[in-house]
């Protein structure tokens, strides 16, 4: 018996067909990735699986016992990262022989990520996982579920298998498109060849007499020729007509910026501060050496969850830090709790103006973004949660700028709309500080990685000798520790104390 069972399953939503499912059997020990666009249903579907929606048409039964992750609204007394980590933490003690997971890496830093990926690598049940983080998926799932425009397709691999997958049916969908235009331009020039020669017998050539025409076309010569090239452009246009279309392949999106405003400034170097201390009510996070920003940099903002990354950001633009701040430098500032949008105003106007970019720029991005025509002119009051999130960060990549601080802009973005987050990125002219916690995001997208350590900000040049110094010291430890754990005189709370010590410090070293 399979350990899930789908058959003919149908959602619906105010009279709107969510998705439509045939036939899906999970087997034991399987290992799934459910991906696409966001509003497709994949939380929904999520839900139908563990009996938590009925509302819907067809069959679904689990076969098993299981421990299910919901997506996690922060709740007062716990960060998002020490909330979900709590429930991973719950779902892996059950032992269910299912796990259903629903974004289980948001909010987590690199640390704990990695620690997430480590205890699916070794879970021995049925996985199936709703992610848009692309280096979880790659290590910890084999088959992929994309959920898009109301179906469900399988993929065999990893979300990097997949990808390659999709983009091989992009180019021959592009080359079976060039093929079937190019086969109705050639029957379109025969219909027209065909009709030209026909109307042509119809008209009197100027080495035939008059008379000679005349007895030729009475007796049906130039007729029965006529209706023979007639007949034959017929024949043309109906094979046209019933060429099977192909629908043209999706083209990659270039950005093309104007270098208007703040993307043309006197100073190439937008900020040089001087060393100091990052504090929050007198507590002191992390201090910096130096910290130089110039046009075209961007640098990726890294350290564990309360290290004090969004702390930095909101100094620099409050611009408390000692040092040089370029009278050409404009910041726009993202942050997911933080909304700048005009709620009256439509979604293009939010954006178009505070923008120096070409309309056909705005409308690209908006796009990419999830704005497509039809949603350009709806208030910006009236979207979900999500969408004013993607059109706050819209409304700061297109603003009049040249500091992009972002502060985890890809939160609860689907791939397909962060891949174009990070297409608009590379191409941005202009400088970038960011903080995330997708891998894959960063190295797409930074030239370097400044990391949080032990209470210091490292350029990369110093963050191989502080590994050295940690991996030595945790080398000294460990030792200490087998010698107490050898003893019989030991105290049992000092090794406690000692292997704690060990674990945060191996923390620190994975950061």
């Amino acid at each position: 018996m399979s350990e899930i069972e789908i058959y003919n399953l149908k959602k619906e939503i105010a009279g709107h067909i969510l998705f439509e499912i045939k036939e899906i059997l999970v087997e034991k020990g399987a290992r799934i990735g459910l991906v696409g666009p966001n509003g497709q249903g994949k939380s929904s579907l999520l839900k139908i699986l563990i009996g938590q929606d009925n509302d819907y048409q067809g069959k679904c039964q689990i076969n098993s016992k299981f421990a299910y992750l919901p997506q996690l609204k922060p709740v007062s007394t716990m960060s998002g990262g020490q909330q979900t980590l709590s429930e991973l933490q719950k779902s892996f003690e059950s032992n269910a022989p299912i796990l259903i997971l629903d974004e289980p890496s948001t909010n987590l830093d690199q640390y704990w990520r990695q620690w997430l990926i480590d205890q699916l690598k070794v879970y021995s049940g049925t996985l199936i996982m709703a992610s848009h983080d692309r280096t979880l998926l790659n290590q910890t799932v084999y088959q992929i579920w994309e959920l898009d425009q109301g179906k469900l397709t399988t993929y065999h691999g990893n979300y990097t298998d997949y990808k390659k997958e999709k983009d091989q049916a992009i180019a021959k969908q592009a080359q079976d498109y060039e093929a079937y235009q190019e086969k109705r331009k050639q029957l379109t020039r025969e219909i027209h060849n065909r009709q030209e020669k026909a109307k042509h017998f119809k008209k009197r050539k100027a080495s035939v007499s008059v008379s000679d025409y005349k007895v030729n076309n009475f007796a049906g010569g130039y007729d029965g020729q006529e209706k023979a090239m007639a007949k034959r452009a017929k024949s043309l246009q109906k094979r046209l007509d019933k060429l099977e279309e192909v629908a043209a392949p999706s083209q990659e999106t270039q950005y093309l910026f104007k270098s208007v405003g703040a993307l043309d400034p006197k100073s190439k170097t937008l900020l040089n501060l001087e060393p100091g201390e990052v504090m929050i009510q007198k507590r002191k996070l992390f201090d910096f050496n130096t910290f130089k920003l110039k046009m075209g940099q961007k640098i990726a903002l890294t350290g564990q969850n309360q290290a004090g990354k969004t702390t930095f950001l909101r100094g620099i633009v409050k611009q408390i830090y000692q040092g040089y701040y370029s009278p050409d430098l404009k910041i726009g500032y993202f942050a997911q709790n933080l909304r700048n949008l005009n709620k009256v105003q439509s979604v293009l106007a939010n954006v178009s103006e505070h923008s120096l970019q070409d309309i056909y720029l705005i409308k690209q991005v908006l796009a990419s973004l999830g704005f497509v025509d039809h949603k350009l002119n709806q208030e910006s009051g009236s979207l979900s949660g999500g969408e004013q999130v993607r059109l706050s960060l819209a409304r700061i990549l297109l603003g009049d700028y040249n500091l992009l601080l972002l502060d985890e802009p890809t939160n609860f973005l689907d791939i397909r709309t962060l891949e174009a987050v990070e297409d608009f990125i590379k191409t941005y002219p202009g400088a970038l500080l960011m903080v995330s916690h997708d891998d894959a995001f960063l190295q797409s997208t930074c030239q370097l990685e400044l990391k949080i350590k032990d209470g210091h900000l490292l350029w990369p040049q110093y963050q191989n000798k502080y590994k050295d110094t940690l991996s030595k010291k945790i080398a000294l430890l460990e030792f200490c520790l087998q010698n107490l754990v050898m003893d019989s005189q030991a105290n049992l709370d000092e090794i406690k104390a000692l292997k704690n010590k060990i674990d945060e410090l191996k923390h620190k070293e994975f950061e």
